[in-house]
């Protein structure tokens, strides 16, 4: 039995509608699908994103607390040299006693130092100038009778890079615990040739100032 003409122009209208329709659903499909892998590209980001803060959060954390480990630790250890003249333990404002200390406490370098910032004795020279302005956060120690605030000096054309902790001896006398910081922050030691001299005063309580400009 053969087919009419109008049958099979029909028969081909609905197989070319069926195909564009096929046609159709696949680019819905595609663009669908591609949807999908940008949202999920996109939630994959925000949740990198979010953990990258976390760490970046906690490591700053991490940073803080061992910056406070580190000036406790020298505080402690200015403090010690306090103990040891207020208890009759042989102290002695000598070079050759700071030197001891200097020994014992695994310290850079220990200095006795007046109010006005002369030195009385060291274990070793320093550079600092006591005197300076930049030097009043260890002189607070005097009349709060704690260990001072911890002052950093970063002058890297005099390959200059400590740290300085000061406690009381009496009312015009401080120990001074001299200490480079180069394992507190490796990293910064390491560029610190070839930069401007700057200036760090480092307070160890979150609420006081952290810096004050060099002199």
């Amino acid at each position: 039995m053969k087919m009419s003409r109008n049958l099979k122009i029909k028969i081909a209208a609905i197989v070319v509608v069926a195909l564009a329709s096929v046609a159709v659903m696949g680019v819905l499909l595609f663009n669908m699908q591609n949807a999908l892998t940008q949202d999920n590209y996109a939630a994959e980001m925000v949740a990198e994103a979010g953990q990258l803060d976390t760490l970046l959060a906690d490591a700053a954390s991490e940073a803080d607390q061992n910056k406070e480990t580190f000036d406790a630790i020298y505080q402690s250890k200015a403090q010690s040299i306090t103990f040891m003249a207020d208890n009759d333990t042989g102290y002695e404002a000598t070079d050759a006693k700071m030197r001891e200390y200097r020994e014992l406490l695994g310290v850079d370098n220990v200095l006795i130092v007046r109010r006005d910032g002369s030195v009385v004795a060291c274990a070793q020279q320093t550079e600092a100038d006591f005197s300076h302005a930049r030097f009043n956060y260890l002189r607070e120690s005097l009349s709060t009778g704690e260990p001072s605030r911890a002052v950093e000096i970063d002058l890297p054309d005099r390959a200059w890079l400590y740290r300085y902790y000061a406690a009381k001896i009496d009312d015009d006398t401080m120990a001074v615990i001299e200490q480079s910081p180069v394992e507190l922050h490796r990293e910064r030691a390491q560029e610190h040739h070839g930069r401007p001299g700057r200036l760090h005063v480092r307070p160890v309580r979150p609420d006081l100032p952290d810096q004050i400009p060099p002199r």
